[in-house]
């Protein structure tokens, strides 16, 4: 019952599929598992460290496209001419499509599923500019202010978290601080050799990979 515990809160805290072999190679043949827990609290803080997280290449786009608009290019043209320049967004096939005279209303969806910060907003401002005369160059400055703001605020998570985080890869390291000692000392061995020291070994493990668990799942609330 144990090992299950402990395999569940390591496939929790998302421990990759070689470390799951090998910590279930670990529970079930009685071999030294302070590489195990090496291996597999590594991956874990390797995991906790934050991505690059959004650039600034969607607001850039839409300012590019809003100065196109003003400079007297079609909606068509100014997406299209913007589009070419964002190398960051992948926006070449749609550019292409764009070009062959596929309708703005069809294409509308392809582009907002390449900006993941402004795609909703930026189809329906597509899909509605197509059949209206508004003013399009004030629609996408507002949409560039308005993706500035969410990558402004996804920074000052980043940067609030930054502490969580510390304190996750704490929690996955001073237990192999404590089980180096051990092994330093020739207790490790010792532990090892009956079974209420495997089991209270075992126990420490499934504490750790539940301390990650939770230490992640708070991180990942925090950044919705």
């Amino acid at each position: 019952m144990l090992h299950l515990v402990i395999l569940a809160a390591a496939t929790a805290v998302g421990v990759p599929g070689p470390g799951l072999a090998s910590l279930a190679l670990a529970l079930l043949v009685p071999v030294p598992l302070g590489a195990v827990l090496v291996v597999g609290s590594a991956a874990v803080a390797i995991r906790q460290r934050p991505g690059s997280g959004p650039t600034d290449a969607e607001s850039i786009f839409l300012r590019e496209v809003a100065a196109e608009l003003r400079a007297g290019a079609t909606l068509r043209t100014a997406t299209v001419a913007a589009a070419e320049r964002a190398h960051e967004l992948d926006l070449v096939g749609w550019a292409r499509h764009a070009r062959a005279g596929l309708p703005m209303a069809q294409l509308a969806g392809p582009l907002g599923r390449r900006l993941p910060i402004s795609g909703r907003a930026a189809t329906a401002a597509v899909e509605f500019l197509t059949v209206s005369g508004a003013a399009a160059a004030e629609v996408f400055t507002r949409l560039a202010a308005q993706t500035d703001e969410a990558i402004e605020l996804h920074r000052e998570r980043a940067v609030a978290s930054a502490q969580a985080r510390l304190s996750a890869i704490v929690v996955a390291a001073a237990p192999l601080v404590v089980l180096l000692w051990l092994a330093a000392r020739g207790a490790l061995s010792q532990l090892l050799a009956t079974g209420a020291g495997r089991f209270v070994l075992g126990a420490g493990m499934g504490l750790e990979l539940a301390g990650i668990a939770v230490s992640m799942l708070m991180l990942r609330r925090s950044a919705r």
